[in-house]
Protein backbone atom coordinates (compact mmCIF):
# COMPACT_ATOMS: atom_id res chain seq x y z
CA UNK A 1 0.00 0.00 0.00
CA UNK A 2 1.34 3.38 -0.91
CA UNK A 3 1.96 5.94 1.83
CA UNK A 4 -0.55 8.41 0.35
CA UNK A 5 -3.28 5.76 0.30
CA UNK A 6 -2.48 4.79 3.86
CA UNK A 7 -2.72 8.41 4.98
CA UNK A 8 -6.07 8.87 3.25
CA UNK A 9 -7.46 5.72 4.88
CA UNK A 10 -6.14 6.85 8.23
CA UNK A 11 -7.84 10.23 7.79
CA UNK A 12 -11.13 8.58 6.95
CA UNK A 13 -10.76 6.32 9.98
CA UNK A 14 -10.06 9.32 12.21
CA UNK A 15 -13.10 11.21 10.89
CA UNK A 16 -15.28 8.16 11.49
CA UNK A 17 -13.78 7.71 14.93
CA UNK A 18 -14.35 11.36 15.85
CA UNK A 19 -17.89 11.26 14.52
CA UNK A 20 -18.60 8.16 16.56
CA UNK A 21 -16.94 9.37 19.71
CA UNK A 22 -18.37 12.90 19.60
CA UNK A 23 -21.99 12.80 18.33
CA UNK A 24 -23.58 16.09 17.37
CA UNK A 25 -25.39 17.67 20.36
CA UNK A 26 -29.09 18.39 20.19
CA UNK A 27 -30.04 22.04 20.73
CA UNK A 28 -32.54 22.65 23.52
CA UNK A 29 -33.85 26.20 23.90
CA UNK A 30 -36.32 28.48 25.60
CA UNK A 31 -37.68 31.51 23.71
CA UNK A 32 -36.28 34.96 24.41
CA UNK A 33 -39.51 36.59 23.22
CA UNK A 34 -41.95 35.08 25.71
CA UNK A 35 -44.33 37.68 27.14
CA UNK A 36 -47.66 38.22 28.85
CA UNK A 37 -49.76 40.73 30.75
CA UNK A 38 -50.09 40.72 34.54
CA UNK A 39 -52.81 38.37 35.74
CA UNK A 40 -52.93 36.17 32.63
CA UNK A 41 -51.81 32.59 31.96
CA UNK A 42 -49.10 31.93 29.37
CA UNK A 43 -47.37 28.95 27.79
CA UNK A 44 -43.61 28.80 27.27
CA UNK A 45 -42.27 26.02 25.00
CA UNK A 46 -39.06 24.04 25.33
CA UNK A 47 -37.88 23.60 21.73
CA UNK A 48 -35.48 20.86 20.60
CA UNK A 49 -33.64 19.89 17.45
CA UNK A 50 -34.31 16.69 15.54
CA UNK A 51 -34.53 13.64 17.81
CA UNK A 52 -35.10 11.18 15.00
CA UNK A 53 -32.70 8.26 15.17
CA UNK A 54 -31.07 9.49 18.38
CA UNK A 55 -32.76 6.84 20.55
CA UNK A 56 -34.12 9.37 23.03
CA UNK A 57 -36.48 7.62 25.44
CA UNK A 58 -36.28 9.98 28.42
CA UNK A 59 -35.38 13.50 29.45
CA UNK A 60 -35.26 15.60 32.55
CA UNK A 61 -34.27 19.11 33.53
CA UNK A 62 -35.13 22.24 35.48
CA UNK A 63 -36.28 25.68 34.38
CA UNK A 64 -35.70 28.55 36.79
CA UNK A 65 -37.31 32.00 36.75
CA UNK A 66 -38.11 34.98 38.97
CA UNK A 67 -40.99 34.01 41.25
CA UNK A 68 -41.90 37.67 41.68
CA UNK A 69 -42.93 37.70 38.04
CA UNK A 70 -43.99 34.13 37.16
CA UNK A 71 -45.59 31.17 38.90
CA UNK A 72 -45.33 27.78 37.21
CA UNK A 73 -48.61 25.84 37.22
CA UNK A 74 -47.72 22.71 35.26
CA UNK A 75 -46.94 21.37 31.82
CA UNK A 76 -48.89 20.42 28.70
CA UNK A 77 -47.92 17.93 26.02
CA UNK A 78 -50.79 18.21 23.53
CA UNK A 79 -49.40 18.80 20.05
CA UNK A 80 -45.78 18.40 21.18
CA UNK A 81 -43.10 15.75 20.66
CA UNK A 82 -44.01 14.50 24.14
CA UNK A 83 -47.68 14.12 23.21
CA UNK A 84 -49.22 11.17 24.99
CA UNK A 85 -46.52 10.95 27.66
CA UNK A 86 -47.16 11.53 31.33
CA UNK A 87 -44.96 14.16 32.91
CA UNK A 88 -44.79 14.73 36.64
CA UNK A 89 -43.47 18.25 37.27
CA UNK A 90 -41.96 19.22 40.56
CA UNK A 91 -42.84 22.86 41.16
CA UNK A 92 -41.08 24.98 43.73
CA UNK A 93 -40.76 28.71 44.14
CA UNK A 94 -38.82 30.01 41.15
CA UNK A 95 -38.30 26.67 39.44
CA UNK A 96 -40.02 23.73 37.80
CA UNK A 97 -38.36 20.35 37.29
CA UNK A 98 -39.80 17.95 34.76
CA UNK A 99 -39.00 14.54 33.39
CA UNK A 100 -40.58 11.62 31.59
CA UNK A 101 -39.87 8.19 30.11
CA UNK A 102 -41.11 6.63 26.88
CA UNK A 103 -41.05 3.02 25.75
CA UNK A 104 -40.60 4.22 22.17
CA UNK A 105 -37.87 6.63 21.07
CA UNK A 106 -38.99 10.20 20.52
CA UNK A 107 -38.65 11.63 17.03
CA UNK A 108 -38.96 14.89 15.18
CA UNK A 109 -38.03 18.46 16.06
CA UNK A 110 -39.97 21.37 17.50
CA UNK A 111 -41.77 21.81 20.81
CA UNK A 112 -40.74 19.12 23.25
CA UNK A 113 -43.13 20.23 25.99
CA UNK A 114 -44.97 23.39 27.07
CA UNK A 115 -44.56 24.89 30.52
CA UNK A 116 -47.60 26.72 31.88
CA UNK A 117 -47.15 29.90 33.91
CA UNK A 118 -49.31 32.51 35.57
CA UNK A 119 -48.00 36.05 35.26
CA UNK A 120 -48.23 37.53 38.74
CA UNK A 121 -50.85 40.27 39.01
CA UNK A 122 -48.37 42.53 40.82
CA UNK A 123 -45.81 42.29 38.01
CA UNK A 124 -45.17 45.55 36.21
CA UNK A 125 -45.05 46.01 32.43
CA UNK A 126 -41.44 46.10 31.30
CA UNK A 127 -40.16 43.76 33.98
CA UNK A 128 -38.21 40.74 32.73
CA UNK A 129 -37.02 37.42 34.09
CA UNK A 130 -34.46 35.03 32.63
CA UNK A 131 -35.75 31.56 31.78
CA UNK A 132 -32.81 29.31 32.58
CA UNK A 133 -32.38 25.64 31.65
CA UNK A 134 -30.46 23.70 34.27
CA UNK A 135 -29.25 20.08 34.30
CA UNK A 136 -31.21 19.19 31.18
CA UNK A 137 -30.27 15.80 29.72
CA UNK A 138 -31.63 13.18 27.35
CA UNK A 139 -31.47 9.58 28.59
CA UNK A 140 -28.48 9.46 30.94
CA UNK A 141 -26.65 12.19 29.07
CA UNK A 142 -26.50 10.68 25.61
CA UNK A 143 -27.06 12.27 23.15
CA UNK A 144 -25.50 15.49 24.44
CA UNK A 145 -27.30 18.82 24.38
CA UNK A 146 -26.55 22.48 23.88
CA UNK A 147 -28.72 24.74 26.00
CA UNK A 148 -30.06 28.18 25.12
CA UNK A 149 -31.79 30.13 27.84
CA UNK A 150 -34.74 32.42 27.29
CA UNK A 151 -36.30 35.64 28.52
CA UNK A 152 -39.81 36.54 29.63
CA UNK A 153 -41.07 40.13 29.46
CA UNK A 154 -44.12 41.48 31.25
CA UNK A 155 -46.26 43.35 28.76
CA UNK A 156 -49.31 45.56 29.07
CA UNK A 157 -51.51 47.90 27.11
CA UNK A 158 -53.69 50.89 27.83
CA UNK A 159 -57.41 50.31 27.36
CA UNK A 160 -59.56 53.32 26.48
CA UNK A 161 -63.25 53.61 27.29
CA UNK A 162 -65.59 56.58 26.90
CA UNK A 163 -68.87 57.13 28.73
CA UNK A 164 -71.27 57.72 27.13
CA UNK A 165 -70.01 56.09 23.96
CA UNK A 166 -72.45 58.14 21.85
CA UNK A 167 -74.85 61.01 22.47
CA UNK A 168 -77.94 62.58 20.92
CA UNK A 169 -78.30 66.22 21.99
CA UNK A 170 -81.94 66.18 20.91
CA UNK A 171 -83.74 69.35 19.87
CA UNK A 172 -81.71 72.52 20.40
CA UNK A 173 -82.84 76.00 19.37
CA UNK A 174 -80.85 77.60 16.60
CA UNK A 175 -78.54 80.15 18.17
CA UNK A 176 -78.40 78.41 21.54
CA UNK A 177 -76.33 75.42 22.70
CA UNK A 178 -76.34 72.23 24.76
CA UNK A 179 -73.34 70.58 26.42
CA UNK A 180 -72.44 66.96 27.19
CA UNK A 181 -69.55 65.64 29.29
CA UNK A 182 -67.75 62.53 28.03
CA UNK A 183 -65.62 60.65 30.58
CA UNK A 184 -62.49 59.16 29.03
CA UNK A 185 -61.06 56.33 31.18
CA UNK A 186 -57.94 54.19 31.09
CA UNK A 187 -58.96 50.64 32.00
CA UNK A 188 -55.54 49.26 31.05
CA UNK A 189 -52.32 48.71 32.98
CA UNK A 190 -50.03 51.26 31.32
CA UNK A 191 -50.45 54.96 30.59
CA UNK A 192 -53.05 55.96 28.02
CA UNK A 193 -51.72 58.78 25.85
CA UNK A 194 -54.42 60.79 24.07
CA UNK A 195 -52.70 62.78 21.37
CA UNK A 196 -55.68 64.41 19.62
CA UNK A 197 -59.41 65.01 20.05
CA UNK A 198 -61.10 66.20 16.88
CA UNK A 199 -64.57 66.58 15.43
CA UNK A 200 -65.22 64.96 12.08
CA UNK A 201 -68.21 63.80 10.06
CA UNK A 202 -71.02 65.55 8.29
CA UNK A 203 -71.45 68.66 10.46
CA UNK A 204 -68.36 69.21 12.65
CA UNK A 205 -68.90 72.97 12.64
CA UNK A 206 -72.18 72.53 14.53
CA UNK A 207 -70.29 71.06 17.51
CA UNK A 208 -67.22 72.11 19.49
CA UNK A 209 -64.91 70.72 22.18
CA UNK A 210 -65.22 73.25 24.98
CA UNK A 211 -62.99 71.68 27.67
CA UNK A 212 -60.74 68.71 28.40
CA UNK A 213 -59.44 68.15 24.88
CA UNK A 214 -56.11 66.53 24.00
CA UNK A 215 -53.27 66.22 24.56
CA UNK A 216 -53.45 64.45 27.92
CA UNK A 217 -52.12 61.28 29.55
CA UNK A 218 -54.10 59.00 31.87
CA UNK A 219 -52.44 56.66 34.32
CA UNK A 220 -54.13 53.27 34.81
CA UNK A 221 -57.53 53.88 36.41
CA UNK A 222 -57.51 57.62 35.76
CA UNK A 223 -60.21 59.60 33.92
CA UNK A 224 -60.57 62.84 31.99
CA UNK A 225 -63.73 64.85 31.31
CA UNK A 226 -64.09 66.05 27.73
CA UNK A 227 -66.93 68.51 27.18
CA UNK A 228 -68.62 68.89 23.80
CA UNK A 229 -71.31 71.43 22.91
CA UNK A 230 -73.90 71.38 20.15
CA UNK A 231 -74.74 74.85 18.83
CA UNK A 232 -76.82 74.57 15.65
CA UNK A 233 -76.64 77.44 13.22
CA UNK A 234 -79.56 76.21 11.14
CA UNK A 235 -82.53 73.95 11.54
CA UNK A 236 -82.54 70.24 10.83
CA UNK A 237 -80.65 67.12 11.91
CA UNK A 238 -76.90 67.43 12.47
CA UNK A 239 -74.22 64.79 13.05
CA UNK A 240 -70.51 64.59 13.79
CA UNK A 241 -67.96 62.29 15.40
CA UNK A 242 -65.75 62.96 18.40
CA UNK A 243 -62.56 61.20 17.30
CA UNK A 244 -60.03 60.40 20.05
CA UNK A 245 -56.52 59.47 18.87
CA UNK A 246 -54.70 57.39 21.47
CA UNK A 247 -52.17 54.59 22.02
CA UNK A 248 -54.63 51.78 22.76
CA UNK A 249 -53.45 49.28 20.14
CA UNK A 250 -56.91 48.06 19.16
CA UNK A 251 -59.09 51.14 19.71
CA UNK A 252 -57.57 54.11 17.96
CA UNK A 253 -59.12 56.30 17.01
CA UNK A 254 -61.97 55.85 19.48
CA UNK A 255 -64.99 57.36 17.73
CA UNK A 256 -67.99 58.76 19.61
CA UNK A 257 -71.02 59.43 17.37
CA UNK A 258 -72.79 62.76 17.99
CA UNK A 259 -76.23 63.77 16.77
CA UNK A 260 -78.61 66.66 17.37
CA UNK A 261 -81.47 68.53 15.79
CA UNK A 262 -81.48 72.26 15.27
CA UNK A 263 -84.92 73.76 15.73
CA UNK A 264 -86.03 77.30 15.06
CA UNK A 265 -88.25 79.69 17.02
CA UNK A 266 -91.12 81.73 15.58
CA UNK A 267 -90.98 85.50 15.99
CA UNK A 268 -94.24 87.42 15.52
CA UNK A 269 -94.39 90.96 14.30
CA UNK A 270 -97.50 93.09 13.58
CA UNK A 271 -97.60 96.27 11.54
CA UNK A 272 -98.87 98.67 12.58
CA UNK A 273 -98.50 97.83 16.25
CA UNK A 274 -101.39 100.15 17.14
CA UNK A 275 -103.99 102.25 15.30
CA UNK A 276 -106.23 105.23 15.93
CA UNK A 277 -109.28 105.21 13.66
CA UNK A 278 -109.96 108.89 14.39
CA UNK A 279 -113.47 110.30 14.04
CA UNK A 280 -115.97 107.87 12.60
CA UNK A 281 -119.69 108.62 12.23
CA UNK A 282 -122.01 106.56 14.37
CA UNK A 283 -123.56 103.94 12.16
CA UNK A 284 -120.67 103.89 9.72
CA UNK A 285 -117.30 102.12 9.89
CA UNK A 286 -113.61 102.37 9.12
CA UNK A 287 -111.20 99.53 8.42
CA UNK A 288 -107.51 98.95 9.05
CA UNK A 289 -105.29 96.12 7.78
CA UNK A 290 -102.76 94.70 10.24
CA UNK A 291 -99.93 92.69 8.69
CA UNK A 292 -98.89 89.75 10.86
CA UNK A 293 -95.36 88.51 9.99
CA UNK A 294 -93.20 85.60 11.08
CA UNK A 295 -89.63 86.84 11.43
CA UNK A 296 -88.44 83.69 13.16
CA UNK A 297 -86.95 80.39 11.98
CA UNK A 298 -89.86 78.09 12.77
CA UNK A 299 -93.54 78.05 11.87
CA UNK A 300 -95.65 80.64 13.66
CA UNK A 301 -98.97 79.15 14.70
CA UNK A 302 -101.66 81.73 15.40
CA UNK A 303 -104.42 79.94 17.24
CA UNK A 304 -106.79 82.83 18.06
CA UNK A 305 -107.42 86.50 17.25
CA UNK A 306 -109.88 88.15 19.65
CA UNK A 307 -111.02 91.64 20.63
CA UNK A 308 -110.82 92.62 24.27
CA UNK A 309 -110.73 95.77 26.36
CA UNK A 310 -113.33 98.43 27.24
CA UNK A 311 -115.39 98.43 24.01
CA UNK A 312 -114.74 95.22 22.04
CA UNK A 313 -118.27 95.38 20.59
CA UNK A 314 -117.42 98.60 18.74
CA UNK A 315 -114.79 96.75 16.67
CA UNK A 316 -114.84 93.57 14.56
CA UNK A 317 -112.38 91.31 12.79
CA UNK A 318 -113.48 91.46 9.21
CA UNK A 319 -111.04 89.00 7.59
CA UNK A 320 -107.82 87.13 8.09
CA UNK A 321 -108.52 86.03 11.64
CA UNK A 322 -107.12 82.90 13.28
CA UNK A 323 -106.42 80.12 13.07
CA UNK A 324 -103.54 80.29 10.60
CA UNK A 325 -99.91 79.22 10.36
CA UNK A 326 -97.09 81.29 8.93
CA UNK A 327 -93.85 79.78 7.71
CA UNK A 328 -90.66 81.75 8.40
CA UNK A 329 -90.88 85.00 6.40
CA UNK A 330 -94.59 84.66 5.62
CA UNK A 331 -97.31 87.26 6.36
CA UNK A 332 -101.05 87.37 6.94
CA UNK A 333 -103.40 90.36 6.58
CA UNK A 334 -105.89 90.75 9.41
CA UNK A 335 -108.55 93.39 8.73
CA UNK A 336 -110.25 95.04 11.70
CA UNK A 337 -113.11 97.54 11.41
CA UNK A 338 -114.31 100.22 13.81
CA UNK A 339 -118.06 100.62 13.70
CA UNK A 340 -119.22 102.89 16.55
CA UNK A 341 -122.80 102.53 17.80
CA UNK A 342 -122.78 105.61 20.01
CA UNK A 343 -120.91 108.85 20.43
Amino acid sequence: MKLSQALRLTGIFLVLLIGFAFPQPIPVSLPDTASGDPGVSVTVPIVVGDLTGRNVISYQGTVTYDSNILTATGVSTAGTISGGLTIFPNIQSGQITLGTFSTDPLSGSGVLVNINFDVNAAALPGQTTPLTLQDFIFNAGDPPVTLQNGLFTVTGDPDISVNPSSHDFGDVLVGSSATQTFVVSNDGIVDLVVSATTLTGADPGEFSITAGGAPFTLAPGATQDVMVSFHPTSTGPKSATLSIQNNDPDETPFDVPLTGNGIGIPDIAVSPTSHDYGDVLVGSSASQTFVVSNEGTADLVVSATTLTGANPGEFSIVSGGAPFTLAPGATQDVVVSFNPTST
